[in-house]
C-alpha cells in the first residue's frame, strides 16, 4: 500500500509510520517516527497549459504578502482573494501585462485560510494563502 500526502506549505513536519503484519494469528506492529523538511521553491505554481507562473510569498504570512504573475504574452488579469466563506475581500483588474507585481495587505482581516484566484481569461488558477 502506498500513501501520499501533499504538503501545502514549506515547514518541518513530524511523520509517523505504523506498520502492522498479521500472520498466522501473530500480530507484529512497528512504529517509526521521523521528521521531514518540505521546501517549495519560491511558492511557484504553473498555470497548466499556459506560460503563466504565479509566485506568492511569504506564505504563510501575517496579512501582508506579495504576488507575482508572469505571462508569456500581454494578458488581462483578474486577481481575487476570497475568505473561507467564498466572499471576495480583495479584487484587482489588470489590463495587458507581461509581469504583474503587487503587495496585498489584508492585515485588518482575521487570520485564517484564504484563496487567491487568478483569472487570465483562458485559465483560472486558485492558490491557498494562510494568514496567521
Amino acid at each position: 500500500m502506498t500513501t501520499v500526502h501533499n504538503y501545502l506549505y514549506a515547514d518541518t513536519f513530524t511523520v509517523t509510520l505504523t506498520a502492522t503484519n498479521e500472520n498466522n494469528g501473530c500480530v507484529k506492529t512497528l512504529t517509526k517516527e521521523d521528521y521531514i523538511i518540505v521546501t517549495i521553491p519560491g511558492g511557484m505554481s504553473d498555470l497548466v497549459g499556459l506560460n503563466e507562473q504565479i509566485y506568492i510569498y511569504p506564505n504563510p504570512n501575517k496579512g501582508i504578502f506579495n504576488i507575482v504573475v508572469k505571462t508569456g504574452e500581454k494578458t488581462d488579469l483578474i486577481i481575487e482573494l476570497m475568505n473561507i466563506q467564498g466572499q471576495i475581500v480583495y479584487r484587482n483588474n489588470i489590463k495587458g501585462v507581461l509581469t504583474f507585481i503587487d503587495e496585498i495587505d489584508v492585515s485588518e482581516f482575521a487570520g485564517g485560510i484564504y484563496y487567491l484566484r487568478v483569472n487570465t481569461g483562458k485559465q483560472v488558477k486558485v492558490e491557498k494563502v494562510v494568514v496567521y
